[in-house]
């Protein structure tokens, strides 16, 4: 079969979080297991113009280019992806990621001076890897590429139409990430949290069971094979990673299968780190996961006001809290936990002063190890995304919000938020008057 050469980006932006693109690496893992060549090109958190970026991606001179774009990112992808077009008009665009998934197609429209033009070729609405092997094969073969559920073909001129996620089934839970072809794997420090040692990330299931409505991850979960875990941590071990970064969204709220993947990352001696709820932790968990290498437990706690987790949909034991803290902490992990403010009520009013003191008063009786304060942001795909009228949703396409102030909260740059730049600057005085030694303590920041 003759191959192709497809450039996987993921394009330039000022996050918090200095990981990896693990979506990427899948995809690229896919199209190299059916024959095609491929080169990954992560900008986040580089100094790099959009024009520079481009001519680097096009000096290979690929067929395709792969886009990807996470919420906060998504306008920098479609900047990014209008320069390559003017400067390729051959070159087979595609777009992917959650803006993909949940319908925002006419933001790879753009208009010239010379009128109408389509910046992608094609959209991807799924996690992708059938659906790029489709794209890159009909590439290579001359041919169209087959319709298939997850790709959409936009028409010659005019919106696309807007169309709801489905998540399909994958046949690639087999995959071990392309990690091999990235340019500097030791520039992703992980915001120093496990010191100087080689580091990269884990992914072990894919969705999340939980429903908040600020989260746009698919509900629907898939495993992906513990035996292919177990070869992916082998390799790593060989390859001298010494720590990884669990990347699933609640890590241990399928216990049985959590603390065999910690038996496995036990196995092969590696530090480890991961993300879950107060609600799905107890001491027995605790004491697993620190006696098989974990040192760091992110929390989503989002609140101490009952109001606000009300609004949030976010189930929370507010008396669990300190107990569960104090327990990670006792197993010698770090507690880091992040903090939601600036929360829309269905009133059309938002949290306040009494709502963040409550936020507060839970931090200083938790006391973990650090906070990581974010804004209220509404997502394409969450719940409170699909509450917004059209025009709020057009603020976001004109990237509307994009100010400083944003940066200092956890990727707050780039969304539609619920509150004002001066709510938002209200919020961070009264974090740093009330608890700044908690905020963002012992974490180096990119952004």
């Amino acid at each position: 079969m003759s191959s192709c050469r497809v450039a996987l980006v993921n394009p330039q932006f000022r996050g918090t979080f200095d990981g990896i693109p693990m979506g990427i690496l899948y995809l690229a893992a896919a199209l190299e297991e059916a024959g095609h060549t491929v080169k990954i090109y992560d900008f986040s958190g580089i100094s790099v113009s959009f024009e520079q970026a481009a001519k680097e991606i096009l000096a290979d001179k690929p067929q395709i280019i792969g886009i990807t774009g996470t919420s906060p990112s998504h306008i920098e992808a479609i900047k990014l992806a209008n320069i390559i077009r003017v400067s390729d008009p051959a070159v087979w665009l595609v777009k992917g990621g959650y803006h993909e998934k949940f319908g925002m197609w006419r933001d790879a429209l753009s208009h010239t001076t010379d009128g109408f033009h389509l910046t992608f070729n094609f959209a991807v609405t799924t996690d992708g890897e059938a659906q790029i092997i489709e794209i890159a094969n009909a590439c290579a073969e001359g041919r169209e590429v087959r319709d298939m559920s997850g790709i959409v073909k936009p028409p010659p001129a005019g919106p696309w139409p807007y169309l709801s996620y489905e998540q399909a089934p994958s046949a690639f839970t087999h995959l071990i990430p392309a990690r091999h072809l990235l340019s500097a794997p030791q520039r992703y420090r992980y915001q120093g949290i496990f010191g100087d040692v080689k580091a990269t990330q884990l992914m072990t299931y894919r969705g999340c069971r939980f429903q908040c409505s600020f989260c746009a991850i698919p509900n629907s979960e898939l495993n992906h094979d513990l035996d292919v875990i177990e070869s992916d941590i082998k390799g790593l071990a060989e390859q001298g990673y010494g720590a990884v970064f669990i990347d699933d969204g609640t890590f241990t709220v399928n216990w049985e299968r959590a603390r065999k993947v910690c038996d496995l990352l036990h196995k092969y001696d590696m530090t480890w780190a991961c993300q879950t709820r107060i609600d799905v932790v107890d001491a027995e968990r605790l004491r697993h996961m620190a006696k098989t290498g974990c040192t760091y437990v992110y929390y989503g706690l989002e609140s101490g006001s009952p109001r606000v987790l009300s609004a949030i949909k976010k189930s929370l034991k507010l008396d669990r809290v300190a107990e569960m803290v104090g327990l990670t902490k006792k197993f010698h992990m770090r507690a880091v936990t992040s903090f939601i403010f600036g929360v829309p009520f269905e009133n059309n009013g938002h949290d306040g002063p009494e709502d963040w003191d409550a936020s507060v008063e839970l931090i200083r009786r938790a006391e973990p190890n650090a906070v990581i304060p974010t804004v209220f942001a509404y997502y394409p795909g969450s719940p409170a995304w699909n509450s917004l009228p059209p025009e709020r949703r057009d603020g976001y396409i004109k990237g509307d919000g994009r100010r400083s102030i944003w940066t200092w909260f956890d990727d707050g740059w780039g969304a539609i938020h619920a509150v004002t730049e001066q709510t938002a600057l209200d919020i961070r005085n009264h974090l740093d008057d009330r608890i700044k030694d908690f905020l963002w303590q012992g974490l180096q920041r990119t952004a």
